[in-house]
């Protein structure tokens, strides 16, 4: 029997929410030849290796790749899609989880309509699993089309803010993938930020679902969230780590609507950093601007596109000086905007 299906699931420090989310895996009526599971671990310092290797005792279909050191979760998933066998590909994060029984269904809707690409809604959850937070609603139920042609007709000028990210929304053709030199970018933290889109743009043929098949973990301790406390390095790729791929992206199609505004899109990641740099702690401050001094000349090509206040607070030496002397006058002004809120409730 052939395998259908690859799961690839990138692991780093996943212990807690790690076996429930391969148990969801093995909850979808396939037989166990007819899909596998990579797992690639990317140097975790807590459980999940010993958890992961427990897990194959009773698992056959289940491959696993160790990395010694952290390599990102952009590495660990190229190492997923050159390892998978199967037709189709689904990429799924250690902390989320699949609506029992879905799989075989959009398979079968897969192989009917010979796609490279099947999409889909998810649901957003809490830690505990009992509620959901919302539930995600991108796509409707479309025919069978072209990528772009599906991307003018359901999202036109809105695409950046629903397709850039959240590959784990699809399945997609393993031969189509690998034909169009479709991946993630080695050593990047936020991997996904245009591989879908990719996908879609150089598609034949797409369908989308309305139905709500894959349910995302509202974790504390991802990345998602760790960026929202303002990390040195995680700042500094979101912005120009990140943006450069969607510039490079805007320069591939060139000479098409989303080109532009994939750049202005690009523009907007590479001024990320401005509300996140002041209020760091200074020892996060220190890490970012060691990035930007050791990156330079990548950065100076991005930042020269935006204003002077943005190259500014991007120079190694007066940025760090301005940002650190900026910080007190946040706090305070931050301080006074609590205490107003307070006051009026």
């Amino acid at each position: 029997m052939s395998c259908k299906l690859s799961y690839i699931i990138p692991v780093y420090n996943g212990e807690e929410f790690l076996i429930f989310c391969l148990d969801s895996l093995y909850q979808q009526g396939l037989d166990v030849n007819e899909f596998e599971v990579i797992v690639v671990d990317d140097g975790s310092r807590d459980s999940s290796a010993s958890l992961l290797k427990k897990y194959t005792i009773n698992h056959s279909n289940v491959r696993l790749f160790f990395h010694d050191k952290n390599l990102r979760t952009g590495t660990s998933l190229n190492e997923g899609l050159k390892a998978a066998k199967g037709k189709y590909l689904w990429i799924v994060g250690q902390d989320d989880w699949i609506e029992d029984n879905r799989c075989r269904e959009l398979l079968d809707i897969a192989e009917a309509g010979r796609l490279d690409v099947l999409l889909f809604n998810y649901t957003q959850k809490k830690d505990d699993k009992s509620q959901a937070i919302s539930k995600v609603e991108v796509f409707d139920n479309s025919p069978v089309m072209s990528g772009r042609d599906f991307i003018e007709l359901y999202f036109k000028d809105s695409f950046c803010s629903f397709l850039l990210g959240f590959e784990w929304r699809a399945l997609f053709r393993r031969e189509f993938l690998s034909e169009k030199q479709i991946c993630f970018q080695d050593g990047a933290i936020y991997e996904d930020t245009t591989f879908l889109f990719r996908a879609l743009w150089y598609s034949e043929r797409v369908q989308s679902l309305r139905d709500f098949i894959y349910n995302y973990r509202i974790n504390a301790e991802s990345v998602t969230a760790a960026n929202k406390r303002y990390k040195g390095a995680l700042a500094y790729d979101f912005a120009f780590v990140a943006g450069k791929e969607v510039l490079d992206l805007s320069e591939e199609i060139k000479g098409t609507p989303e080109s532009e505004l994939l750049y202005q899109q690009a523009l907007w990641y590479f001024r990320s950093f401005v509300y996140k740099v002041v209020p760091m702690p200074f020892r996060e401050k220190k890490v970012f601007y060691d990035l930007v001094r050791r990156n330079l000349a990548t950065v100076k090509i991005m930042t020269d596109l935006c204003s002077p206040h943005i190259r500014c607070l991007a120079n190694p030496i007066f940025g760090f000086l301005f940002a650190t002397m900026l910080k007190p006058a946040y706090v305070i002004k931050h301080s006074l905007h609590k205490k107003e809120y307070d006051r009026g409730f």
